[in-house]
């Protein structure tokens, strides 16, 4: 009986198992392919199949078909659909295992203008000056001659004004005169009011003194003699000459001076206290008190001791502003002449504004892997003015010594995962129009 032996059963077995498998795999190939045999093809390889002599040709023509598809199936099916049709659920995809991290900006401000204070205390110059005031006579008013009588059939009086411009100021004002002749008494009054009543002396010069409590910025004077009384036929006269208003001013223009000193943001946040010092050179026992004032808050006021240093005078920052600040100096009286002026600022430690950027664990693995990098811009205002000093990040410090608009400093080195933290620390005052912190791509 034909039929396969034992030795050769095995393989037929298996040859047969795996034609089932092929067929089975080119059909699912086809149909997920959108790929169709048409009926005139089957039919061919059905009667190659059949046909004995025909086996040969058959076999070679499937297994073209075979290789094309294959070649098909690997160019058009995704690795998922692939391992689907052949049943490979585990090892017939490909993970892409790379990432991708975006460029961005991870910080962007405007300083504006930073400022470097070297030392510990900021002293800040003042002009000498000097203060005083100054009292002297003014005639306020002069007549040559005055006339003036009284009779039963007439009368006649004397009257003149004069000015006051400065009633505050002005004072120990008096009236004086020379008597050429007369009879009666000499009546003056000042604004209504009788100030002398005496009979005429040809050889009198009198004075008059006029109280403050009774000058006016105008004031009426009338000069005038007494009635003849019984005797009445007479008629009374009095004839003054060298009439003069005299008073003593005081010019105050001068009683004050004032003089202005600036204070910068980065000084003015770090103020602990202020100092003022200066030599006063005056006269102690005919000055008044010195009165000293700060944005017209009084931090000074008696009779210093003249001709030595002062002593410092301490005052709060809480008096001062950021910016433009005003000193003044007045005197009651007398003089004062100022010298070696200054205010002292005594600073806490510089402290610079301190900004901050974040990277998550993704950012910084791209950093570390030096895929990605990440650079600080500092814009500057100008390109040609010496710009230096140092970035801080996180601690670590990155120089800086430039003249052009624009400078980059690459922090990948000194950034970590979470905030991080940023100052920029100039070596002289600089102007930064923007800061940026960006993260980029190789």
């Amino acid at each position: 009986m034909y039929g396969a032996t034992p030795r050769d059963e095995p393989d037929y077995v298996y040859r047969k198992s795996f034609d089932l498998w092929m067929q089975k795999a080119i059909l699912r190939c086809l149909k997920k392919s959108n790929i169709y045999i048409s009926e005139s093809t089957y039919f061919t390889l059905k009667m190659f199949k059949s046909s004995k002599k025909g086996q040969a040709a058959a076999a070679a023509i499937f297994l073209a078909i075979v290789a094309g598809l294959i070649i098909m199936f690997i160019i058009v099916v995704s690795p998922e659909e692939r391992a689907n049709i052949l049943g490979d659920s585990d090892g017939g995809s490909v993970e892409d295992t790379s990432s991708t991290v975006e460029e961005q900006v991870l910080l962007s401000e405007y300083p504006g203008k930073i400022e470097y204070l070297s030392l510990d205390e900021v002293e800040h110059s003042l002009a000498s000056m000097r203060i005083y005031t100054k009292t002297e006579s003014k005639i306020l008013l002069e007549k040559s001659t005055l006339y003036a009588k009284n009779g039963i059939f007439s009368e006649e009086a004397a009257e003149f004004t004069f000015e006051v411009d400065d009633l505050d100021n002005t004072d120990s004002v008096v009236m004086s005169f020379s008597i050429s002749s007369g009879q009666g008494n000499l009546i003056i009054t000042v604004n209504g009011e009788e100030l002398y009543n005496k009979p005429l002396d040809e050889n009198e010069n009198p004075i008059i003194t006029i109280p403050d409590y009774s000058l006016e910025n105008v004031n009426n004077v009338s000069i005038s003699v007494s009635s003849p009384g019984l005797a009445f036929w007479k008629t009374n006269s009095a004839s003054i000459e060298r009439v003069k208003v005299v008073g003593r001013v005081t010019d105050l223009n001068f009683q004050s001076a004032s003089n202005t000193f600036l204070i910068s943001e980065t000084e003015y946040d770090n103020l602990e206290a202020l100092e003022l010092r200066f030599q006063p050179e005056c006269d102690y026992d005919d000055v008044g008190r010195l009165i000293i004032t700060i944005n017209d808050y009084n931090i000074y006021s008696g009779v210093p001791d003249c001709g030595l240093s002062m002593v410092p005078i301490e005052f709060s920052p809480e008096l001062v502003y950021r910016g433009e600040n005003d000193i003044t100096f007045y005197t009651e009286y007398e003089e004062y002449e100022l010298y070696h002026m200054k205010i002292i600022s005594n600073l806490e430690e510089i402290e610079y504004t301190t900004y901050y950027f974040g990277l998550d664990k993704e950012e910084l693995e791209s950093v570390e892997d030096e895929d990605s990098f990440v650079k600080v811009t500092l814009d500057f205002v100008d390109d040609t003015s010496e710009k230096t000093g140092y970035i801080n990040v996180n601690g670590d410090k990155s120089h800086f010594d430039t003249r052009e608009l624009s400078y980059t400093i690459d922090i990948s080195d000194d950034v970590v995962e979470g905030n991080n933290a940023l100052q920029v620390v100039p070596s002289k005052t600089i102007e930064v129009r923007e800061l940026t912190v960006e993260l980029k791509e190789d």
